[in-house]
């Protein structure tokens, strides 16, 4: 059988190594999510305001799948966890 790397699985990942990532992934979304403004300007014009709100609408979008992500890769460290200490027992 030949070894081509296309396992992409964490269980080469140490754990503490894939918590960092996860956690600093983490910061930049809150990071991001906190840069968002939260009300836009009653002066700016119809086209600019619309235009805003499908960019905002975009973004939210990303920082949505982006968080689906994130809540997955925390749930297979969890589980990887929780399975490590299952066999050291």
């Amino acid at each position: 059988m030949v070894d081509d790397n296309t396992d992409f699985s964490m269980d080469r990942v140490p754990v503490e190594v894939a918590l960092a990532a996860l956690q600093k992934q983490v910061k930049e979304l809150q990071r991001i999510a906190t840069s968002v403004p939260q009300s836009t300007s009653p002066t700016s014009s119809p086209t600019t305001s619309s235009d805003k709100v499908e960019e905002l609408q975009q973004r939210i979008q990303e920082l949505e799948k982006a968080n689906a992500k994130a809540e997955y890769r925390i749930e297979f460290l969890l589980r990887a966890l929780d399975a490590r200490d299952n066999n050291s027992k």
